[in-house]
């Protein structure tokens, strides 16, 4: 969930390759269709923005501004939160099942094919 003083939402994505912004009442705002399967979320604070795990790439969707947004409603009628144009990363070679996001960094981790045995190694019985 993203919450600043002014705005409040709720980030949901999922490997249909669809990302969905809900408000906190439940109301769909926003739908971006990727047309690739989603494997992870993370925001990230430094440059306010969604950061979304692909196959082999990472994608970044500016939160706009409330300026953007109110011009937004007021000329298209679109409750748009997230910019539709995202910037690409296309460092990974893999699935990024792993985002996470700190003051100044933002942390990425692609697929391995051991995590079960990984799991079981840091899981003691």
């Amino acid at each position: 969930m993203f919450n600043s003083k002014d705005l409040k939402v709720l980030f949901s994505a999922s490997v249909d390759g669809v990302l969905i912004v809900w408000s906190v009442a439940g109301k769909m705002l926003q739908k971006i269709e990727t047309l690739s399967p989603i494997y992870s979320l993370a925001y990230c604070p430094r440059r306010p923005s969604l950061l979304a795990g692909f196959n082999s790439k990472i994608a970044s969707y500016p939160i706009l501004s409330n300026e953007e947004m109110t011009l937004a409603l007021a000329t298209t009628g679109t409750t748009d939160v997230l910019n539709k144009v995202p910037v690409l990363s296309k460092e990974h070679t893999d699935i990024v099942k792993c985002l996470g996001s700190g003051d100044t960094r933002f942390f990425s981790a692609g697929y391995v094919s051991t995590d079960s045995a990984l799991l079981a190694l840091l899981m003691p019985n």
